[in-house]
């Protein structure tokens, strides 16, 4: 059983039920939301369960089709909720939003994987002028103390 998963699919559970309660408050007592908050919400939560369900067969790590499918759901689950608040009746450029949120997950794998070998970290300290490649000793580093070698 994978943990992973699980933890993030809590995680992203309680994310997305909090952001949709902010959200949902905001609306009712202010009449104004968040846009970003009310589009990200129902998509954490459809995500979540999907991460619940799964388990394993979902990794957070990778974009699988079952993460894309869900992701797609929870976009049109947003769709609604903002159409619900009135987001579309402005314009175009709403509409494009709302394109954007669906089209994203239809992005081939390539888009989301990590290409090549990674980069190596940068451990270059303060006042030193390049970086040392991990598994190489630094030559003499400002501050450190040099060996003494009997002459």
């Amino acid at each position: 059983m994978n943990l992973n998963a699980r933890a993030a699919g809590a995680l992203c559970l309680v994310g997305g039920i909090v952001l949709t309660a902010i959200v949902w408050h905001s609306v009712l007592t202010r009449g104004r939301y968040d846009v970003k908050a009310a589009a990200v919400g129902p998509i954490l939560i459809v995500v979540a369960v999907g991460f619940l369900i799964h388990g394993d067969a979902m990794p957070p790590t990778r974009a699988t089709m079952r993460l894309r499918i869900y992701g797609v759901l929870g976009s049109v689950c947003a769709l609604v909720q903002l159409h619900y608040f009135g987001f579309f009746e402005k314009g175009l450029v709403e509409i494009g939003v709302g394109a954007l949120l669906i089209g994203v997950w239809l992005l081939p794998a390539q888009v989301f994987e990590q290409r090549g070998k990674p980069a190596e970290p940068h451990t270059a300290e303060p006042g030193q002028p390049h970086a040392v490649k991990p598994g190489s000793t630094p030559s003499a580093a400002p501050g450190t103390p040099r060996p003494i070698v009997p002459s």
